[in-house]
């Protein structure tokens, strides 16, 4: 086979597979949501990073906790972390 300089295969010295489209991790879904079974995720409580200590401690406590995420939510979370 001659070099051609318009075919991109002739500029590697080694066979190139068949480009597959890969299955890519959204990285900032996987920083803030954690699958916990099948078909769930669970998430940090929002409003909670400044101007805790103005709150009642009752509200504080509240915001520690991590919340369940809706169900509606739930199929977009499964395209973005696909190997979750």
């Amino acid at each position: 086979m001659a070099w051609d300089p318009l075919d991109i295969r002739s500029t590697f010295h080694y066979p190139i597979p068949a480009m597959a489209n890969k299955l890519k991790t959204h990285q900032a879904t996987n920083k803030r949501f954690k699958k916990i079974g099948k078909k769930s995720f669970i998430k940090r409580k929002a409003g909670q990073n400044h101007f805790n200590s103005r709150e009642r401690g009752v509200t504080t406590m509240g915001k520690r906790r991590d919340v369940s995420v809706k169900a509606v939510d739930v199929p977009a979370l499964q395209l973005l972390l696909p190997h979750a």
